[in-house]
């Protein structure tokens, strides 16, 4: 079953949808669009409600600032992007007791390659992904291992993207603000309701 997490750096955003998520993403065109750091977005988190329950996912590459410390606010998983200059990195983070998920994925090769390399969750891109069999693949081949990663859906523009890739058993979508709003606003349901009660 397929649970949520906002797309976003936006703590207003958050503020919003914090019901329907069990995490955030990030990464640094979020960040930059919200006028925001990644440890002040991830202490501000921290000082609200939001603990180890709640994911904080970041991307990171090799000599990012950003390897927080602190261990009383939500569960940090550092996303790093799946080419060859990083993939040591994945490694070095595991050896230090991080969770990891591997992103920017688009193929089979990249995703087993990640799993060799011990990462907990990877990211499979939809709207993004020219090989549309892709997350299907994703699917298979984990099912076929001895392994628990996770796999995160992401990359979506419309409702029936995200509808897609709950029918192809992600464990988690990532999904921006919009496309959240279009996701939990059924037009039918809605028109129902105000038949019944208005």
């Amino acid at each position: 079953m397929a649970k949520f997490i906002l797309d976003s750096a936006d703590t207003y955003e958050l503020k919003k949808w914090k019901q329907y998520v069990v995490g955030m993403t990030t990464n640094p065109s979020l960040l930059k669009k919200a006028n925001i750091t990644a440890q002040d977005l991830y202490d501000q988190l921290s000082e609200s409600e939001l603990k180890s329950d709640f994911f904080f996912f970041h991307q990171v590459i090799y000599g990012d600032p950003f390897i927080n410390k602190r261990t009383d606010g939500p569960l940090i998983i550092y996303k790093v992007p799946l080419i060859d200059s990083q993939y040591y990195y994945i490694k070095e983070l595991k050896e230090m007791g991080h969770f990891v998920c591997g992103t920017m994925t688009y193929d089979v090769v990249q995703l087993q390659t990640a799993i060799n390399f011990g990462i907990d969750y990877s990211i499979i891109l939809y709207h993004k992904n020219e090989n549309k069999s892709f997350p299907w693949d994703a699917v298979s081949l984990r099912n076929s291992l001895d392994k628990h990663i996770k796999l995160i859906g992401a990359s979506f523009r419309t409702k029936e993207e995200v509808s897609e890739a709950i029918m192809d058993e992600m464990d988690y979508v990532t999904v921006p603000p919009n496309v959240l709003e279009l996701c939990f606003n059924n037009e039918q349901a809605q028109s129902d309701y105000d038949k019944l009660y208005t």
